[in-house]
C-alpha cells in the first residue's frame, strides 16, 4: 500500500511480484532442511541395522529347528548333517551378532 498502487502505474499489481512479502515460516523450514537430512540418514541407518537383528533372529531359529529335528531321523549322517546345518546356522548368525551396532 506504500506504493500507491491505485494511483501510480509503475506500482506492482500484487505483494507477490516484489520481493516484499516473505512467508514467516519458510525461513525457519530452511533451517531445519539440515537436521532433516540428518534425521533421513540416521533413519536409514536405524532400518539397516533392524534388518540385520531381524535376520539374525530368523538364522538363530533356522539353528533351533535343526538342533531340535537332528534326532529325530533315522540315518546318522542324515543326522549328524543336519545338526552341522544347525550349528553352522548357530556360529554365523553369532559373528553377526557381534558385528552390529548396540544402542541403549
Amino acid at each position: 500500500m506504500a506504493t500507491h498502487p491505485f494511483e501510480n502505474t509503475n506500482a506492482p499489481p500484487h505483494p507477490f511480484v516484489t520481493n516484499l512479502y516473505k512467508p514467516r515460516l519458510l525461513e525457519e523450514a530452511g533451517l531445519e532442511e539440515v537436521d532433516v537430512q540428518r534425521f533421513w540418514e540416521k533413519a536409514g541407518e536405524a532400518g539397516r541395522t533392524s534388518r540385520g537383528y531381524v535376520l539374525i533372529t530368523v538364522l538363530l531359529a533356522a539353528a533351533l529347528f535343526c538342533g531340535g529335528t537332528a534326532s529325530k531321523f533315522d540315518t546318522l549322517w542324515i543326522r549328524r548333517s543336519v545338526l552341522a546345518v544347525g550349528v553352522g546356522a548357530f556360529v554365523f548368525a553369532s559373528e553377526r551378532l557381534w558385528l552390529l551396532p548396540v544402542q541403549f
